[in-house]
């Protein structure tokens, strides 16, 4: 049975947290921004501008103003952030 990585997906955040400006990012925003970074690919050109788009249409974040108010810089910044996290956990694994 394939577990769903929207729902199942864990993410090795460390002691850094998940904080951007005072905020803290959800793990449920975290998970689905890196589904999208893997469903449309990091290689796309407009990938960020994409993502936003997804969340800004997604009815998870229907009341979520944090999430869909940021910008594609932004996006672009936790992606990589996330992105990062998990390069350095299979470095140690």
């Amino acid at each position: 049975c394939k577990q769903d990585p929207q729902r199942h997906f864990c993410i090795p955040y460390g002691t850094g947290g998940s904080t951007a400006r005072g905020r803290v990012y959800t793990e449920d925003e975290d998970r689905f921004l890196l589904v999208q970074l893997a469903r449309i690919g990091i290689a796309c050109d407009d990938v960020y501008d994409r993502i936003r788009q997804e969340v800004r249409l997604s009815p998870l974040f229907r009341f979520d103003w944090f999430i869909k108010s940021r910008n594609t810089q932004e996006i672009q910044r936790r992606c990589q952030t996330l992105v990062g996290l998990l390069q350095k956990e299979a470095q140690i694994k």
